[in-house]
Formats: C-alpha cells, structure tokens, sequence
C-alpha cells in the first residue's frame, strides 16, 4: 500500500503497446509466411504450429516447465 503514491516519469511507465507491433490480423497467413521467408536462409523450411498443439491451456505455472523439462 506504501506503494501506491509512487510516480514515475512518463517516459518510463509508459508503453504504446499498439503502434508498436505489427497486428497479425491484418495480414494473412500466407503473407506473413513469406515476409519471414524473406530473413531465413534457402534451405531452411517454415512449420507453422498451432499453440494449442504445444501448450494445451494458459496455465503457464505448470505447462511451461513441464515442456522445458522434455525437451
């Protein structure tokens, strides 16, 4: 609670999370798949995986470790 009359300069706590990225909805699959293309070497090959197929929910607290642990 001590915390809460804390200030912070704008420039620090202040991040424009939506100008900064590229919003993947505008661009389809296949668009994006090649401009990736673009920065990897010829005989490198794209997968395309679904997340759910990796992490089968958001419960990072065990899912993640879980996965680091087999691999």
């Amino acid at each position: 609670m001590a915390g809460l009359d804390d200030s912070y300069p704008w420039r620090l706590s202040f991040f424009n999370s939506w100008d900064q990225w590229n919003l993947p909805l505008r661009d389809s699959t296949k668009a994006q798949t090649k401009r990736l293309a673009a920065h990897i070497s010829p005989n490198k090959r794209i997968a395309l995986v679904p997340v759910t197929s990796i992490i089968p929910d958001f419960n990072t607290f065990s899912v993640v470790p879980n996965i680091v642990a087999s691999l």
